[in-house]
């Protein structure tokens, strides 16, 4: 029931702001739960056969700590309207994980990042991280297009690795909408790309001409 209820409090990235009482009080006003010993097991649920297996992440940035919902996405489709995440994503790399000790002594995670070394470096890379990620760019696709989200999402990840690598998809992911848009107000039956073929071909866009297509009869691109 608390794992059921933290997808009516997420936004639609599947994220939320980790208060354990605010949790209690909107999900449990009337009975007694410990939340953060379900947040636990939900963490480290200890699946059998699948070592791996978590239903959440829990992690800090500054000093406040987050939930992220593992599989929000696959069994959620948000509006494409709907407001996008404000909350940082987990990224394994770029965040310090929870470290803080629980009422049984334990920790939330077992894994941890020792020593500042190079922490110079780490704050410009941040810097100049992308603005949104893969989730906020997969959502703005046509619902046509959402095919290959796993693939797609290697594709992006590999490529998309700073602000201006965003930029050029952007302009890309710009380009090629306005030219399916441009075709679809013309009268041209243009359909929209399959998602991960889009993904995979994307720079194909960057330097678009809506004009010159249209002068040359057609939007095949």
């Amino acid at each position: 029931l608390f794992f059921a209820g933290l997808w009516l409090y997420a936004d639609r990235a599947g994220r939320l702001e980790y208060r354990p009482k605010y949790l209690k009080a909107e999900l449990f006003p009337y009975e007694s739960a410990d939340i953060e010993k379900m947040v636990r097991k939900l963490a480290n649920p200890d699946v059998e056969n699948k070592p791996e297996k978590k239903f959440l992440i829990v992690y800090q940035v500054g000093n406040k700590k987050f939930l992220e919902i593992v599989e929000f996405l696959k069994h959620q489709k948000p509006h494409h309207t709907e407001r996008v995440s404000l909350i940082p994503e987990y990224n394994e790399l770029d965040h310090l994980t929870v470290i803080s000790p629980l009422k049984d002594g334990d920790n939330l995670f077992k894994k941890g990042r020792k020593g500042r070394e190079g922490k110079g470096r780490e704050v410009a890379q941040k810097e100049n991280a992308p603005k949104e990620d893969f989730e906020d760019k997969w959502q703005r696709l046509p619902s046509e297009m959402k095919i290959g989200k796993v693939e797609a999402k290697v594709i992006y990840l590999k490529n998309i690795k700073t602000r201006e690598d965003e930029e050029v998809f952007d302009k890309c992911w710009k380009n090629y909408h306005s030219s399916v848009l441009k075709a679809h107000s013309e009268g041209f039956k243009q359909k929209w790309k399959n998602g991960l073929t889009y993904f995979r071909n994307y720079k194909r866009y960057e330097e678009l001409e809506i004009t010159n297509i249209q002068e040359r009869g057609g939007f095949s691109v």
